[in-house]
Formats: structure tokens, C-alpha cells, sequence
């Protein structure tokens, strides 16, 4: 069962060597030191002196054991850090067996664990406090934690102090935990001389490791970026926007209209994507394009649905684009789009049917078509900037603004059309739904450009007629002011 959890997660595709490893280990070790030669000095308490003792029995155990029983043993470290089930649970029942025969199983232990395994076992091979993350009542609806250098930050909703009363004794701790997590990169060790690491863990939470030199105090970034299954309506509920654009947004999707989402990080860009998929039809053969790992899910949300999905790694990125246009799709979803996606984004469009979707950063849908032609100049400094304006100017159709408020809730604060008259080269937005910051209230208009509305009404008749019906309605009580 170990072999095959190891091939799941892919963490050693070479040779184990338990020797390397140890050598590399030591190293870790040694230049810690000459970054930091002050003595760690921890207070003598019983819970400490039992972290103690647990750590030298499994050390010593570990030494004693044959090189197959070790290279499985680093195995279920690994695997217990980055969160697989399996291998914690077999760290506790060990622990627990270690402290029912030394009779300590009834010791005191901090009280922000849920008893004594939990918190020797989170001290030891786990990620010591920062593990009440996963356990907080809020915890679904949080976006990131933090360790920066003893402190932890939990970004809970609603809450605006985020430093909580829980730390580490030391960096030393933040360094092992950090140490432990690098090893979910089989080709990338962490050390001052590589001092910063991405890595996935296996619930799909995504980690940012930095440490000194490039940093003052290590830090650690943990991100809850799996996005559950959502619809416009879950999203409506929080306030997100009110339940009349809820049949606007579902006339755009169903419709096929070509949408960008935008907006800053943690915006609420990819949950409201996933929920614009959600209302595409189960037979549409989509392509879906997502940067290192499947944030989307959508493969296990809607199971039964056409949809392909790609993940472009720095290997493939050149070569992707080939095989979206030899797997039959009909349109494409980029998951973010930042440098080379923008290209592959544009001939995905030029090439196939409407609907494409993708999340990008930007607060202003005006500056879209100018901000992808630089991009795509970046990426392919030959091409003329002008052909590049025209090209994001007339395949985008629609631009979707979220925020994140003050008090870490999310608002769609406009909803832009893509206004491009070939005649003339002209383009311009106009906007359907905005949040009137100084009313506190979304205003409306009713102008959907007839190339724009022609695409709606081929894939989605009766909601774009409802559409149209309520912005009319919505536009006379509400206007949009200028």
C-alpha cells in the first residue's frame, strides 16, 4: 500500500537514498547555524521534556532500522505533513503506544489542541499550532493562514484581527516545519541557498515557503484555494450581488458570452467562474487550462460534463496550445491568465465557439484589450501592438469586477460589455451593473451591442429575452448615473 501511495503523489520519482538524505539533512542543519549561532533555550516544562523524549525514542528507532524500513519511514513523514490520513494516523498510534507505555498519556498539553497525541504528534512531525487552521469553525470559508517568523495570522471573514494567540516557541520550530514541508518537491531542496519553495498539499492547499537570507524571519503562507461546487445563487447569498443580477449573469454563461473576471487576489474570481461553468451545458466540450494544479475541480464537481483539463507546467507551456487544437473543443477556460495564457487565450477564441472564460488582474475593463497586447508583446515582441488591441477588443465580450471588502466580503462592483465596431476600429465599455459606492446600492443599464446580444440569443433564447426584459426594468428604477 506505501509503494502506491508514493506513485499517487509522485514525491520521489529517483532512487531513494537514504545516505543523501541524511547528508542533506545535516546540511540544513550546519548552515542554520551560521545563519543563527544564538543556543536555543526552551523552558523545561513536562510537555516540553515529553516533545523531548518522543523525538529522541523514534530518532533513536529510526538510526537502528534497515535502509528499506527508513526510506518508508521518510515516506510517511512526508506524507504526514502534507496531510494524507493514512500516514497520520500511523504517527499517532505510534506516538500513543510510546506514551500509554511510559504512562503519560494523562499529561497536560497546550490547551489549542484537542489532546496529548494531537499536540506531541503536531510538535514533533506535524505543523505544530498553525494545524488549528484546518480545525477552526470557519475554517471552509477562510482563503489564508500564516506564520511570519512565531506569529500566526488567520484570515477569517468578518473578523478583522487576524493575529491569533497561538505561536511557535521559535523560528527553530517555523524552520523544521518548513524543512518537512520541502520535501513534497523531489527536485527542490529548501535552504539559504534556495531559500523559497511552492508546494501542493493533499487537499489541494497551496503553500509559499520563504526563508532567510531572502527574508528577515522565515514565513510560511498556506492558501485554501480548493474551490467547492457553487452556483449563482450559493454566491448571491453572501451578498456577493443581488439575486436579480443572478439571471444576468446566468443569460451571459448560458448564453456563451466570453467573459473575463477580474479583479485583486482573493477577490472571489474563481469561485464565481466556477459557478459561470456550472451553468454551461454537460455536453460542451470545454478545455480548461489551470497553472501547476487543479484549483477548479471541476472534473470531480460535475463528473459527468465534456470537459478536458490541462495543467501547464514550465515543460509543457510551449507545446499546450498544440493540443488544445487537436482535442476537438469548442471553447476554452483559462484559469488565470497572466503572460503566455494570453495568446493561447486569443487563438482559443479566434478558433473555436464562443464562451470562453478566464480570471485576470485588473480593476479596470477599459485598459483589457491595451493590457493584453503588452502582455502578448512580451511574450512575442515581433507581433504589432495595434492587431493585438483589436483582437482582445472584438473576441471579449463581457468583464465581470469583483472586490474584496473591508471586512473580507466579496461584491461584484461592475459588470462591463465589450462595445467594438469593426467599421470604424472603435472600441469602448459600457457598463450594465455597478456598485454605487456612495449610495450603497448596484445601478443599471440596459445597452447590449447587437453582435454581443445575436451570440446570447443563438445559445440561450428565453434567459437572454429575461434579461433583457429585467435590465429595462432595472435601468428605469436604478440607472447608472452620467
Amino acid at each position: 500500500m506505501e509503494a502506491t501511495v508514493v506513485r499517487e503523489w509522485g514525491w520521489r520519482e529517483e532512487r531513494f537514498n537514504v545516505r543523501d538524505y541524511l547528508q542533506e539533512q545535516q546540511f540544513l542543519v550546519e548552515e542554520d547555524r551560521k545563519a543563527d549561532p544564538t543556543p536555543r533555550v526552551e523552558s523545561d516544562s513536562l510537555f516540553n521534556k515529553i516533545k523531548r523524549a518522543t523525538t529522541e525514542h523514534f530518532t533513536e528507532r529510526f538510526e537502528n532500522s534497515k535502509d528499506h524500513e527508513k526510506t518508508s519511514w521518510l515516506t510517511k513523514q512526508h506524507e504526514s505533513i502534507i496531510g494524507m490520513k493514512t500516514a497520520i494516523d500511523w504517527f499517532k498510534r505510534e506516538i500513543e503506544e510510546y506514551l500509554r507505555r511510559n504512562n503519560l498519556l494523562g499529561s497536560s498539553y497546550p490547551s489549542y489542541y484537542t489532546d496529548i497525541v494531537e499536540a506531541v504528534y503536531q510538535e514533533t512531525y506535524g505543523l505544530g499550532p498553525i494545524s488549528t487552521w484546518w480545525k477552526h469553525d470557519k475554517y471552509q470559508d477562510s482563503q489564508a493562514a500564516r506564520i511570519i517568523g512565531t506569529n500566526i495570522f488567520f484570515e477569517i471573514p468578518g473578523q478583522m484581527e487576524e493575529l491569533q494567540d497561538i505561536s511557535y516557541a521559535s523560528e527553530a520550530d517555523v524552520l523544521r516545519v518548513a524543512k518537512q514541508l520541502s520535501l513534497r518537491s523531489p527536485l527542490t531542496s529548501l535552504n539559504p541557498h534556495n531559500p523559497s519553495l511552492q508546494i501542493d498539499m493533499a487537499d489541494g492547499t497551496r503553500v509559499t515557503i520563504v526563508i532567510p537570507p531572502w527574508t528577515k524571519r522565515p514565513m510560511i503562507v498556506f492558501r485554501h484555494y480548493t474551490i467547492k461546487r457553487v452556483n449563482l445563487e450559493d454566491i448571491a447569498d453572501y451578498g456577493t450581488f443581488p439575486y436579480e443580477v443572478v439571471d444576468i449573469l446566468r443569460a451571459i454563461a448560458k448564453g456563451r458570452g466570453t467573459t473575463m473576471l477580474c479583479g485583486p487576489v482573493k477577490s472571489g474570481k474563481s469561485t464565481l467562474l466556477s459557478a459561470m461553468i456550472a451553468e454551461r451545458k454537460s455536453y460542451d466540450k470545454m478545455i480548461i487550462i489551470q497553472k501547476d494544479f487543479d484549483e477548479l475541480k471541476i472534473s470531480e464537481h460535475y463528473p459527468k460534463n465534456e470537459v478536458m483539463e490541462f495543467i501547464m507546467t514550465e515543460d509543457n507551456k510551449s507545446r499546450i496550445f498544440d493540443l488544445v487544437l487537436r482535442s476537438d473543443y469548442e471553447y476554452i477556460i483559462v484559469g488565470e491568465l497572466r503572460s503566455l495564457e494570453a495568446e493561447i487565450f486569443l487563438k482559443a477564441c479566434e478558433r473555436g465557439l464562443p464562451g470562453a472564460l478566464t480570471t485576470y488582474h485588473t480593476p479596470d475593463p477599459d485598459n483589457i484589450p491595451s493590457q493584453l497586447a503588452d502582455v502578448i508583446l512580451d511574450e512575442h515582441p515581433n507581433k504589432a501592438h495595434l492587431a493585438q488591441y483589436e483582437r482582445a477588443a472584438k473576441n471579449i465580450h463581457f468583464a465581470l469586477v469583483m472586490e474584496e471588502m473591508k471586512d473580507r466580503s466579496k461584491r461584484l462592483v461592475k459588470l462591463s460589455v465589450f462595445d467594438w465596431n469593426p467599421n470604424t476600429k472603435e472600441f469602448k465599455t459600457h457598463d450594465l451593473v455597478e456598485w454605487d459606492r456612495k449610495e450603497g446600492m448596484w445601478r443599471y443599464s440596459n445597452f447590449i451591442p447587437e453582435r454581443i446580444l445575436t451570440i446570447l440569443e443563438k445559445y440561450a433564447p428565453t434567459e437572454t429575452e429575461h434579461m433583457q426584459k429585467l435590465l429595462e426594468k432595472l435601468s428605469l428604477k436604478h440607472p447608472i448615473k452620467g
